[in-house]
């Protein structure tokens, strides 16, 4: 589908990564992203440093960890 490759080129790169994690501070998150091992990023948001992460993803990109992980911290969190 063409909007779904149109999304792709805008968010699976660094500027996606910023985006992203721009928008979820905005909504009082934090991103913590590392590079643990070769090959495999892990991402996690969370609201305050010392609880657990409310959203968490890992991917062979350092975009497709932080798209997990946003999604998965969002889809659980209910509408203010």
């Amino acid at each position: 589908m063409p909007e779904l490759e149109m999304m792709h080129r805008w968010l699976d790169n660094w500027v996606g990564v910023g985006l992203i994690a721009t928008g979820m501070e905005r909504q009082g998150y934090r991103l913590h992203l590392t590079n643990a091992e070769a090959g495999v990023w892990r991402a996690t948001f969370s609201r305050h440093p010392m609880t657990s992460a409310e959203g968490f993803g890992a991917a062979a990109t350092p975009w497709g960890a932080v798209q997990e992980a946003a999604w998965s911290a969002l889809k659980d969190d209910p509408p203010a």
